[in-house]
């Protein structure tokens, strides 16, 4: 089933936000199971927002690219996960 993976990162800035992206986004779009991305800021951090195919295919990317990238002093995202029945995208 569909999931939406939603990482809040307590103080990453949009720099920080940016630097992963470069690295990520080209490989995130080819990546199986992936359907969308959205970021935006959130209090004092960054917020990441997925929709995936299934909560397996995220954990994989997400543990073979994202935790390997994330800084040293980084403190590990919150994450919530959430099902989805249906995506409408324009």
């Amino acid at each position: 089933m569909a999931v939406m993976v939603v990482d809040e990162l307590q103080g990453f800035t949009r720099e920080t936000y940016d630097q992963m992206a470069e690295q990520l986004i080209g490989p995130l779009l080819q990546s199986k199971g992936f359907i969308a991305h959205a970021a935006g800021p959130l209090g004092d951090g960054w917020q990441v927002t997925e929709i995936w195919e299934s909560q397996e295919d995220h954990d994989s990317w997400f543990e073979q690219n994202v935790k390997p990238n994330l800084p040293p002093d980084a403190t590990p995202p919150k994450t919530t996960v959430f099902q989805i029945y249906r995506v409408e995208v324009k």
